[in-house]
């Protein structure tokens, strides 16, 4: 009985740290891709931060 709580606690614990993996990678992916449209944004002339009115 031991051993399938075990197992079960195993299989959760892999799960979580593989969603939470996956989480962290894709924020970093994302951040990448908003330096890059920030620096395109400045290239091309505009301002960065700030909001429109």
């Amino acid at each position: 009985m031991i051993g399938y709580l075990f197992a079960a606690y195993m299989v959760i614990w892999t799960l979580l740290f593989a969603y939470l993996f996956h989480i962290a990678r894709s924020q970093r992916r994302l951040g990448r891709r908003l330096d890059s449209l920030s620096r395109e944004i400045q290239d091309r002339g505009g301002t960065s931060g700030g909001s429109e009115s």
